[in-house]
């Protein structure tokens, strides 16, 4: 694996907080070039999405879909200058693994650039960035801890309105 397509991973996976990016309900898996490998599209942040199994499937099986929606992105546009349906609002990705909303603000889901940074006593004091760094967000039967973070991470993001939508998992 190259450096920046590493980079480009890590970058992806935290801003995802390992969930898929287009449903947001179960586990991210896999990488999407937005704008394909063989149309130049490159490993950077806003050219990948997180997606779980069924979500990137049916994103290739979908082509028109996928292009109205900015999970796909034609060979002669930028994907950091295109909107992507994330987790049912539009964005706009950018290289950092920042999240713009429509006014520009800054965030990761809905959960504001600088809560990122500030130890969270449901994490055991960590930031939300260093449980995604340090990969407590995956689901393993044998960390019981990590679906703890899974879960304040979810509400920090996503707050009830999130939980409402998805039925509180």
């Amino acid at each position: 694996m190259k450096a920046d397509e590493k980079a480009c991973r890590t970058v992806v996976k935290a801003r995802s907080l390992g969930w898929c990016e287009k449903c947001g309900q179960v586990p991210g898996v896999q990488m999407h070039h937005r704008k394909n490998r063989s149309q130049s599209g490159k490993w950077t942040p806003p050219n990948i999405l997180h997606l779980c199994v069924d979500c990137h499937q049916w994103i290739t099986e979908h082509p028109e879909e996928s292009y109205e929606n900015g999970w796909s992105v034609r060979s002669m546009e930028n994907p950091e200058d295109q909107p992507v349906l994330h987790r049912g609002n539009r964005v706009v990705l950018d290289g950092e693994g920042n999240i713009s909303d429509s006014q520009g603000a800054i965030v990761l889901g809905d959960m504001p650039r600088e809560l990122r940074d500030i130890p969270h006593p449901g994490l055991d004091g960590l930031t939300p960035r260093q449980v995604i760094e340090q990969g407590h967000v995956e689901f393993s039967p044998d960390r019981p801890g990590c679906l703890a973070c899974r879960d304040v991470l979810r509400e920090l993001a996503y707050g009830e309105r999130w939980f409402d939508q998805v039925g509180g998992l």
